[in-house]
């Protein structure tokens, strides 16, 4: 079984309150990702995704250079702990209707797990299992082979035993 804290993507790239939009857009461009944490100093205070920057501010015609994360962030975060399942982290995420879940310990972000990152997970589990599956099926196969041979291996015996009976 794996546990969000084996996927988890950490550190977590952030930027501060006050950040303005195009500058953590810009970041998330250049790092390759969909969604940044906001901090106010240490205290993760919300989220800021690629959608929020398309429908808040593209959509809008709202210029990023002068609005700030804080402004379209998602601040109402669902969040899961290092020790939870990829299961539960999955089953969060599927019943919050969400992309990323920021994993919280002791009140810090320690990571962030991606739709993306569980799916791979539970493929990976998934293959693991079918993987199990097909060497039991082997080794059972191999015990009644083992079985047959003995059943053989009887037969002639009685056949021997039969034929010289008579």
């Amino acid at each position: 079984m794996k546990y969000v804290k084996d996927i988890m993507s950490s550190p977590v790239v952030s930027v501060s309150t006050g950040t303005n939009v195009q500058e953590a857009a810009k970041l998330m461009a250049k790092m390759g990702i969909g969604s940044v944490a906001v901090k106010d100093g240490e205290r993760f205070s919300g989220i800021l995704t690629e959608r929020d920057i398309s429908k808040k501010i593209v959509a809008q015609g709202v210029d990023a250079s002068s609005t700030t994360v804080d402004d379209i962030m998602e601040t109402d975060i669902v969040t899961a702990e290092p020790d939870a399942t990829i299961g539960e982290a999955s089953t969060i995420m599927d019943e919050g209707g969400f992309r990323r879940l920021p994993i919280m310990e002791d009140g810090v972000l320690r990571g962030i797990v991606t739709e993306t990152d569980l799916e791979l997970a539970l493929r990976e589990e998934a293959i693991e299992e079918s993987k199990a599956r097909v060497r039991d099926h082997y080794k059972f196969a191999a015990q009644i082979r083992r079985q047959e041979l003995r059943i053989e291996e009887l037969k002639r015996a009685l056949s021997e035993i039969d034929a010289g009976a008579h």
